[in-house]
């Protein structure tokens, strides 16, 4: 089922939701198990367009991982967390599917308030606190936990913008996404969140597309395969955040906006891309990005980059 819904043409997900119910009738119909298949349901129903059926399974799994009936409506979401981490993943996986389906259906204040009582559940949930000292498996399930934060505030931050509210607002979600999601990263491999030369500077470190795993993670035989998958999320959330500050920059007109969304548009493609000769500046798409995504990057950035120059020979 797995497969078949990562396949993605549409026959294919008839399959996969085939395969899924299969699943799901040999399952008791309750537990943690069954809320992720019920997860599963909701996803595949929503890409095929049964709308009313992946509300009913994603109200289902979030009814399985609390194990009641009664909760509060949707898009109101329980303000505690469930304890068990696994169930803590596979309702906040629940949640961004939610915000997802209501943002894109043109339900936008149900989006709006599903995603700000979501990140007011994930503030008050207790975490590690350091990482550093954390056990690795703990270490992972804290930055899943922190990219799905990161990845509802995206969503709030187009919410919030297509629901005409300030656009400051909607720089201060983007903001908060594209440091979240660039913590996942750097934690993941290693890598220092400040340039080891200037150790003053308050930029974080350049970002590194194809940095391998820390060796913690890629030796585990349970661990590998979800980090990997987690680090290539968190490049490709920090890609698009630091992507759409671009675009709101550019828009902006402000003093200094041009120049605010090249940088904004360089640092997309940092995560989002790496060098061609693995030692020059970024020249193709990275791994987990698209290639018509990376177009659409890249032309900004080459089109924000002439008008920056412009600009500086006007001033000369």
């Amino acid at each position: 089922a797995n497969l078949m819904e990562r396949m993605g043409q549409r026959d294919a997900l008839f399959e996969a939701r085939s395969e899924y119910e299969r699943v799901w009738a040999a399952l008791p119909g309750k537990g943690i198990d069954a809320a992720r298949v019920a997860l599963k349901l909701g996803d595949v129903n929503k890409r095929l367009g049964d709308f009313e059926d992946a509300m009913a399974w994603w109200l289902r799994s979030i009814q399985l991982i609390y194990n009641k009936t009664e909760l509060p409506p949707l898009p109101v979401v329980p303000q505690e967390l469930p304890s068990e981490p696994l169930a803590q993943r596979t309702f906040l996986s629940t949640l961004v599917s939610l915000s997802a389906f209501y943002a894109t259906t043109g339900q936008l204040r149900q989006a709006k308030t599903l995603e700000e009582t979501s990140l007011q559940a994930i503030r008050a949930l207790r975490q590690p606190e350091s990482l550093d000292s954390a056990s690795p498996p703990e270490a992972l399930h804290a930055l899943y936990v922190l990219h799905r934060s990161s990845l509802l505030s995206i969503h709030l931050a187009e919410v919030s913008y297509a629901l005409r509210r300030k656009q400051t607002a909607s720089m201060e979600w983007l903001t908060g996404a594209a440091s979240s999601a660039e913590r996942v990263a750097l934690v993941l491999t290693g890598l220092p969140p400040v340039h080891p030369d200037a150790p003053e500077s308050k930029i974080p470190h350049p970002p590194s597309s194809d940095a391998p795993l820390l060796p913690a993670y890629a030796k585990s035989s349970s661990m590998s395969k979800p980090a990997s998958g987690l680090l290539r999320d968190a490049r490709r959330t920090a890609a698009e955040a630091w992507s759409l500050m671009g675009i709101l920059s550019e828009a902006s007109k402000a003093p200094g906006s041009t120049e605010r969304a090249l940088e904004c548009y360089e640092r997309a493609l940092g995560w989002a891309g790496v060098a061609a000769d693995r030692s020059g500046n970024i020249g193709k798409a990275g791994e987990g990005t698209l290639e018509a995504e990376w177009k659409v990057l890249w032309n900004n950035y080459v089109r924000v980059r002439a008008a920056v120059k412009g600009q500086d020979s006007v001033k000369a």
